[in-house]
């Protein structure tokens, strides 16, 4: 077991070495440009189908989520409850799913 565990450390790439530092530190990156969003006014940010509260509670989460993902749910999800039709919100919702989730 050792030996294995020595090999594997040894023919690793250093990038999968320590993913989940990696998305820390990207996910980090992107929040530092959310801030950028703060900036923006009420009527720009709802242009782009985002709400300060949005942008705000986005902010306020984990530094393990990713926030461009959460941003683009939260739109979504707008715009799902302003469809008229249940089955269409059904179809988009099943349509846009986190890589990492499993259906």
């Amino acid at each position: 077991m050792r030996n294995y565990v020595l090999f594997q450390a040894e023919h690793n790439e250093p990038s999968q070495l320590f993913p989940s530092l990696r998305r820390l530190y990207s996910n980090w990156r992107k929040r530092r440009r959310m801030h950028d969003l703060q900036q923006l006014d009420d009527r720009a940010l709802t242009d782009i189908g985002l709400t300060r509260a949005d942008v705000m509670a986005v902010l306020g989460q984990p530094m393990s989520v990713d926030p461009v993902w959460d941003l683009e749910r939260r739109a979504r999800r707008r715009r799902n409850d302003a469809m008229p039709h249940a089955t269409t919100r059904w179809l988009n919702d099943r349509a846009f799913t986190h890589p990492r989730m499993k259906n």
